[in-house]
């Protein structure tokens, strides 16, 4: 049986190359759709995949299961110009545009898959970051397996950048290569300087707890073991409630999975604000669940903050 991690890896390898060759503003483009995309997705199935065709894919949904969905599978593919979001249906060619929806850039194709069979799928064209707002339109047009019903609209900034390849870093934890964006990388700097201010001990970022899992940063503050997660919320549509929820399955994973008895405080770290629904649904979440989980937030003039509040507050 070949190894789907090997898979995964021939995929992003070809991924790389492909876009190698192709202006920074597609590839850009290519994966603000899918941020997006993942920014409005309830579970972890998602990765790039290595198809038959010419061109990279990254698909949502790969494991079909049974449900009432319209929509299953979600295949992303970039051309030579836009980049294609491309819905497969339930029911095969059961499926149809409906009228309030853009008809120009949202319209029904028919492609063969692997085992050339025809198949009519939604498909979603994709010029500009704007238009990434035609894929709200469908998510909250059809149900759409492992989808928010009422999704997020798109924040367009033409300023913002996800994923480039020239400004991630590559790092060495224990003789094992690791990826991270500029903006967390940034983060962590800033956050471990504010750790040292505040009497943090043992500081150890990048700690590896399994074969392939790290956390962030692990450290001691007032004779406490603490275990962060730090997310930058440019990579979640800017949204505080995705980067919190998906810092948490993190966090919580790290601290019972596989682990020994001793326990830690858990932190979520956030380089953006959180509103006071945040803040409530934490304090439920340790009330109800008798866990110990602080979110330290960072203000525009970069001054980091806790929820609930530190002594140092």
């Amino acid at each position: 049986m070949t190894n789907k991690n090997y898979l995964t890896d021939m995929a992003k390898e070809f991924e790389a190359e492909w876009f190698e060759k192709r202006e920074e503003d597609l590839f850009s483009l290519y994966n603000q759709v899918i941020q997006y995309l993942i920014s409005q997705y309830e579970i972890e199935e998602h990765r790039a995949v290595k198809g038959g065709g010419a061109t990279p894919r990254y698909r949502f949904n790969y494991k079909r299961n049974s449900t009432d969905s319209e929509l299953i599978t979600i295949n992303v593919s970039p051309t030579a110009r836009n980049i294609e979001v491309r819905f497969l249906p339930r029911i095969t060619n059961k499926i149809f545009v409906k009228k309030h929806l853009n008809q120009s850039n949202i319209q029904l194709k028919n492609r063969k898959n692997a085992k050339g069979i025809s198949i009519t799928g939604l498909e979603v064209t994709i010029e500009k970051s704007s238009d990434i707002e035609y894929l709200r339109d469908v998510l909250a047009s059809y149900s759409v397996e492992n989808f928010l019903s009422a999704p997020d609209d798109y924040i367009s900034d033409s300023t913002k950048r996800t994923f480039q390849p020239k400004r991630n870093t590559k790092r060495m934890i224990e003789g094992k290569e690791i990826t991270a964006s500029q903006k967390e990388l940034e983060l962590s700097n800033r956050f471990i300087e504010w750790l040292k201010n505040i009497g943090a001990t043992n500081i150890a970022p990048e700690q590896l707890c399994n074969e392939r899992d790290r956390i962030d940063v692990a450290f001691e503050l007032n004779s406490e073991s603490i275990i962060a997660e730090l997310k930058s919320l440019s990579s979640y549509n800017n949204s505080a409630k995705r980067a919190i929820r998906t810092a948490l399955g993190q966090l919580l994973d790290y601290q019972y999975f596989d682990r020994d008895s001793k326990k830690c405080k858990l932190w979520i770290v956030l380089d953006g604000n959180i509103s006071k629904k945040e803040k409530e649904f934490i304090s439920r979440i340790n009330a109800n669940h008798k866990l110990s989980i602080a979110i330290i937030f960072e203000t525009e003039e970069l001054q980091f903050h806790s929820f609930p509040k530190l002594n140092s507050d």
